[in-house]
């Protein structure tokens, strides 16, 4: 702040979860990514680096956008659970447009 620098950080959506998949049907918890690795596993732990984000970004009245959340349980928005297709960053755009535009008018009115 004291150099005209504001940060955004944003919360880092997956495919997996304790849910259906949208387009398959399939249970997103139940896929084996390696040997020693399910998808279960892997958003358990993306959840935890988002809550530690997400709180820190708090902490430190720093701008945060819970994508995560938002982000719709679907494999049409992603190639591998974790990286986005051409729909997913669509969706992305979308779903950051409104907090984005948000954030940058309340810069403005700070001004």
């Amino acid at each position: 702040n004291n150099n005209n620098i504001n940060l955004t950080f944003i919360t880092s959506p997956l495919l997996w979860d304790y849910k259906i998949d949208k387009t398959t049907r399939i249970r997103l918890d139940q896929i084996r990514l390696k040997k020693e690795l399910n998808s279960a596993l892997r958003y358990e732990q993306m959840k935890l680096y988002n809550k530690a984000l997400y709180d820190v970004c708090k902490e430190h009245s720093i701008n945060i956008i819970d994508l995560a959340n938002k982000f719709p349980k679907d494999s049409k928005y992603f190639i591998d659970g974790e990286h986005f297709s051409l729909s997913g960053c669509a969706k992305l755009v979308e779903l950051l447009y409104l907090d984005v535009h948000q954030i940058l008018d309340s810069y403005q009115s700070n001004i």
